[in-house]
């Protein structure tokens, strides 16, 4: 059987990349010569050596070359790419299998994405295929979470073409810091999220429970790592941390190198992963912070439950800044729970996220087709 990944984001970039290419290098090292990938951005990509023969860039024969079309849709990154992919292999006779990270195929954001790297490909963002059209031309539809799974059968049916498949996290298979900073010092508590910064994150209600937190003598530290592409958010968080007088204590970072992002993970005494809705299946952010072996914090809503076990491995809150002070004040005053969650959430990700047992996984799927 002959293979095509279809993705939007090529990997062996800094920062999270598509969950489908991550896939690739565990299915490649399974089961050798059986896969190529497609990426909007492959030539620019740094493959290792080992994975550039299995690379290509030219669509015009996908559809008579391969046996199964694997596409990814609706995650972070402009799906332009997928979807001229789909309508190029849709009415062939070929074996589709379609990956669907969200409720919708597209939005505003993934719009404003593509005119800024790429305005030519807006055509394919706008003569886009529905996500009915895509479910039911699938042969499987592969989801992150029971939670998008109910919704999407809820509202088209189809409920045999539906697989789960938690998403895979991106350091399950790179070492981590197996130690707390238990010990916090200068009393300073530092805090981390990380993660693409969006209006949908609601990243405000965690700095004004940091402001509360300060005012009550805490010394905290809040870092927020992410890449912001809305400008107007970035400067009302930007304007709520000017106004609060928290100028010191809570820093906007922005995209940055992985290597540094691990360094502020690991710096870190607790994650925080806000939501204030959410239309995923999971959260890529929230699969690599659950490798980090730190404490989490995150908001009781979509898929979140289903990757956090509320005081089992990590904490679960209403989306507000009161629950998330109370969240941070008890895991500032509690090393021992930050270290249970922390081990915890560690030995759950991966016994379910790493990427070589789901690259077996996905092997068991395409063999099924």
């Amino acid at each position: 059987m002959k293979i095509a990944l279809i993705g939007s984001l090529p990997p062996y970039k800094d920062g999270i990349a598509d969950h489908n290419h991550i896939l690739f290098e565990n299915l490649v090292a399974l089961k050798k010569n059986t896969f190529n990938i497609y990426s909007s951005d492959n030539e620019n990509a740094d493959y290792p050596e080992k994975l550039k023969k299995y690379i290509k860039n030219d669509l015009s024969t996908i559809k008579n070359k391969y046996d199964l079309v694997h596409m990814q849709f609706g995650n972070s990154y402009p799906n332009s790419f997928v979807f001229k992919t789909f309508n190029i292999v849709k009415n062939s006779d070929v074996k589709i299998i379609s990956t669907l990270h969200d409720f919708t195929n597209t939005n505003f954001a993934k719009i404003l994405r593509t005119i800024f790297s790429d305005p030519k490909k807006i055509i394919y963002e706008l003569n886009k295929p529905s996500i009915k059209e895509i479910i039911e031309r699938s042969d499987k539809v592969i989801v992150y979470s029971k939670f998008i799974r109910n919704y999407l059968v809820k509202k088209y049916n189809q409920k045999d073409k539906f697989i789960i498949s938690q998403i895979g996290a991106n350091y399950s298979s790179r070492s981590v810091n197996k130690t707390d900073n238990f010990s916090i010092k200068n009393s300073t508590f530092k805090l981390s999220s990380f993660g693409s910064v969006t209006p949908r994150k609601g990243f405000e209600s965690v700095i004004k429970a940091v402001y509360s937190l300060k005012k009550k003598g805490l010394k905290i530290q809040y870092n927020i790592v992410g890449s912001c592409n809305f400008l107007i958010y970035k400067v009302y968080l930007q304007s709520l941390i000017n106004i609060y007088g928290l100028t010191k204590e809570v820093k906007l970072l922005g995209f940055i190198k992985t290597e540094m992002v691990e360094k502020i993970i690991n710096s870190s005494h607790a994650l925080v992963q806000p939501r204030l809705y959410t239309n995923e299946g999971a959260s890529a952010s929230l699969a690599t912070v659950l490798c980090s072996r730190k404490a989490i914090i995150s908001s009781n809503i979509g898929a979140m439950s289903e990757y956090i076990d509320n005081f089992n491995t990590g904490l679960l809150v209403s989306h507000n800044p009161k629950a998330y002070e109370a969240a941070i004040y008890t895991l500032y005053c509690n090393a021992p729970l930050r270290k249970m969650l922390g081990n915890k959430s560690y030995i759950w990700a991966h016994k379910h996220l790493d990427l070589s047992k789901i690259a077996k996984k996905h092997l068991k799927i395409y063999s099924n087709i």
